[in-house]
C-alpha cells in the first residue's frame, strides 16, 4: 500500500513540474529541414527560440516571456548578415528598431517609447547610402516636417504633419530639382 501511495506521489510530482516546466517544440519545412526550436509553457513560446534558413543557416533568435516577445530580437538574410535588430517589451517594440540592406549597411531606424509608441526620428535610407526619407514622430502620430530623396540625395517632397494630420504645404520635386506639384492642407 505504501508502495503504491510513493509511485503515486511521484507520478504527481513529475505531472506537475512537466506543466509547469513546458515542453520543447521543434518545426520543420516541408522538406524536412528544421524550421524553428523553442520551449512552449501552457501553449505559449517561453525563453529562446531559434529559426533556420532550410540551407541551415540561421534565420532568428528572439525571446518571449508569456507568449509575448521580449528583449533583443535578431534576424539575418540567408548571407549571414543581420537584417533586423528589434526590441521588444510585453509584445511591443521598444527603444530602436533597425533594419538592414544584405550588404550590412543600414536600410532604416524607427525609435519607440517603453510603451511601446513611435517617438521621435524615422530615417530610411537608400541602398547607396543616401537618405531616401526623414520624418518625425510624436506620441505615434507622424510630426512636422517630412522628406523624400532621390537616390541621388535630391529632394522628392516636402510634407508637414501636425499630431497625424496633413497640414501646411505640401511640394513635390522632379529628379533635376523642379517644382511638380504643390499641395496645401
Amino acid at each position: 500500500m505504501r508502495f503504491k501511495y510513493i509511485i503515486g506521489l511521484l507520478f504527481s510530482i513529475l505531472l506537475i513540474y512537466s506543466c509547469k516546466s513546458g515542453s520543447y517544440r521543434t518545426e520543420y519545412y516541408p522538406t524536412g529541414e528544421k524550421f524553428e526550436y523553442g520551449k512552449v509553457i501552457n501553449g505559449k513560446r517561453e525563453g529562446k527560440w531559434l529559426s533556420w534558413y532550410e540551407n541551415g543557416n540561421k534565420l532568428g533568435e528572439f525571446f518571449f516571456h508569456d507568449g509575448k516577445e521580449e528583449g533583443l530580437s535578431k534576424q539575418w538574410f540567408k548571407n549571414g548578415k543581420v537584417h533586423v535588430l528589434a526590441n521588444y517589451k510585453g509584445g511591443k517594440f521598444v527603444d530602436t528598431l533597425k533594419f538592414f540592406f544584405s550588404d550590412g549597411h543600414l536600410n532604416s531606424i524607427e525609435y519607440f517609447t517603453p510603451e511601446g509608441v513611435r517617438e521621435g526620428q524615422f530615417t530610411i535610407w537608400h541602398e547607396n547610402g543616401n537618405i531616401s526619407q526623414v520624418g518625425y514622430y510624436l506620441k505615434g502620430k507622424k510630426n512636422g516636417e517630412w522628406k523624400t530623396y532621390f537616390e541621388t540625395g535630391k529632394l522628392k517632397s516636402v510634407s508637414h504633419y501636425k499630431f497625424g494630420e496633413k497640414t501646411g504645404d505640401w511640394i513635390t520635386y522632379s529628379s533635376d530639382g523642379k517644382i511638380i506639384g504643390e499641395t496645401h492642407h
